[in-house]
């Protein structure tokens, strides 16, 4: 999972996300990709197709134009020149994937795909209402799904079929993918980097078990590890901000466009502050962290320590379990300059308190 991404379309601020996914093994696999909005709801899906030991770059503002990735099987590329593989690589064919790959998903791209990330109204995923935050900045915004497949399909996580009892739909549990993510901030000089959240399959999971996809409905049939709720990091004081991801409250549903749209969680359990010297701060009292994906200013949260460190639980005020994950960024307070840096790092997990 990629716990938040963030584009814009204007020729004068190009923020951009890219992704890149790595196979880790010999054997040839499907990863099923599932963009959803800053509120959780899924606005797309495809599919990309990996020899052994490959790699496919995600580049988020291409994609939301139409430009998907060009992959396919030794079914599509007889000739091995899109897909291609190595000497230790299995290339194989996915005959489910004709007619979509390399480029017939391509056509299918929704021309409103932008609009649905930036909580817009979308005519064509959301039949005109809206499925995301529209916070006024033109940002498209949420957080990314990427799944191995047994086909192309073009179910999502949240749909019947896509996750079966003991592998039998979509998904299967193939722990071979890895990757990373870049958030770029060309106006500021900025580039942060991080790994994205690995989630483990375990076919020892039983329906009825908490799970990740716990979210989009599933009952456990997933059999992906819960996240947890409980984590510690660092922080300057007017320098800090937390990217995050956190499980809604219930499956949200699109809203009409202009009203406030789903409150997925209201309240969390703990903000707490530590100066350097370990004293407290003030806890900071509001509702810092509503959506699936969003991010909250240290200042917010009352981190006004020069130098100090924070604990965030997000479970529900009353203790009722929700996933999250936390990123701490740190960028500097002064104008944009060659000397300028930043960096994003995953705050440490310390548990589902």
């Amino acid at each position: 999972m990629v716990p938040y991404f963030e584009v814009s379309r204007e020729t004068n601020d190009p923020r951009n996300t890219l992704v890149e996914i790595y196979n880790t093994s010999a054997t040839a696999v499907l990863a099923h990709v599932t963009l959803w909005t800053d509120v959780g709801i899924p606005a797309h899906t495809f599919n990309v197709y990996l020899t052994g030991y490959d790699q496919q770059t995600l580049n988020l503002r291409e994609i939301l134009i139409g430009g998907l990735p060009r992959t396919a099987s030794a079914g599509q590329d007889p000739t091995n020149t899109i897909s291609r593989k190595g000497v230790f690589s299995q290339d194989i064919n996915f005959a489910s994937c004709s007619g979509q790959l390399p480029d017939g998903a391509i056509s299918s791209v929704p021309p409103d795909l932008f609009r649905a990330l930036s909580g817009q109204a979308a005519p064509d995923i959301f039949a005109g209402q809206c499925g995301g935050r529209n916070v006024g900045d033109g940002l498209a915004r949420g957080f990314i799904t990427i799944d191995t497949v047994n086909n192309c399909t073009v179910r999502g996580p949240n749909e019947l079929g896509y996750f079966g009892p003991g592998g039998t739909g979509d998904a299967t549990n193939q722990n071979v993918l890895v990757a990373d993510y870049h958030i770029f901030d060309a106006v500021n000089r900025r580039l942060l980097s991080e790994s994205a959240v690995h989630l483990q399959a375990l076919s020892t999971l039983a329906p009825g078990s908490p799970t990740f996809y716990g979210f989009a409905g599933s009952n456990g049939s997933d059999q992906r590890e819960p996240l947890p709720s409980e984590f510690r990091g660092k922080f300057a004081q007017a320098r800090t901000t937390l990217l995050y991801w956190r499980q809604p409250t219930s499956i949200p549903n699109v809203f009409a466009c202009g009203g406030t749209g789903p409150n997925l969680a209201n309240g969390q359990f703990q903000v707490a502050g530590f100066s350097a010297s370990g004293a407290t701060t003030p806890a900071a009292t509001g509702n810092f962290f509503p959506d699936a994906a969003g991010i909250v200013s240290g200042a917010a949260l009352n981190l006004s320590s020069t130098l100090g460190s924070f604990d965030v639980n997000l479970n529900l005020p009353d203790g009722s379990p929700r996933q999250a994950w936390v990123l701490v960024r740190q960028v500097p307070t002064s104008a944009p300059s060659n000397a300028d840096y930043g960096y994003m790092t995953e705050a440490a997990q310390i548990g589902n308190n």
